[in-house]
């Protein structure tokens, strides 16, 4: 109950304060009346109580690991990828009014160009020298409008792997296995 009086106490103080402090590794953009007014570099500034609102974003480097990939080479080598793709946030406004769930349009953007760049590669190629730089430019070509940086994509395992892949549409019948 209390913890819920305390939070409630700290969003009425968002809204009622003139005040915005942005921290050193943030940004912030600033939404008056429900629509997208400014951007605010970090420092102190000021702001119309109960008509705006400030959504601040972290704008240092950061990695984000993609979930292993089964995947076919272009000689039909089934394997096995992960990655990591190093990126910046350098617009706030594209980031916030520009797509949801950011995090997820970079993860799936990288895990297509992943596909395509294993698809068109053999495994050999694949394992002597990956196309992260093949990968990286095709996420920076599709996500730079949103405001992110692509800084670099790294491959951090690729296994071969036998798979068995059953594609239907109904479900399975135990005795057609």
């Amino acid at each position: 109950m209390l913890q819920q009086l305390f939070e409630a106490l700290l969003r009425a103080w968002g809204w009622l304060s003139p005040v915005i402090i942005v921290p050193v590794w943030q940004g912030a953009g600033v939404l008056r009346l429900g629509h997208y007014h400014r951007t605010l570099e970090p420092g102190f500034h000021l702001k119309i109580p109960l008509m705006e609102e400030a959504i601040f974003e972290n704008m240092v480097m950061t990695t984000l690991r993609l979930q292993p990939q089964t995947c076919t080479t272009k000689d039909g080598k089934g394997v096995v990828v992960c990655g990591v793709i190093k990126y910046q946030l350098v617009d706030v406004e594209p980031y916030i009014c520009g797509v949801v769930d950011q995090r997820d349009v970079l993860v799936d953007v990288t895990m297509g160009a992943v596909l395509t760049a294993v698809r068109d590669t053999a495994l050999d190629e694949l394992v002597g020298a990956p196309p992260e730089d093949k990968v990286a430019t095709a996420v920076r070509r599709q996500v730079n409008r949103f405001g992110f940086k692509i800084l670099s994509f790294t491959f951090t395992d690729i296994g071969q792997v036998r798979s068995l892949r059953i594609i239907s549409h109904t479900p399975l019948d135990h005795e057609i296995l």
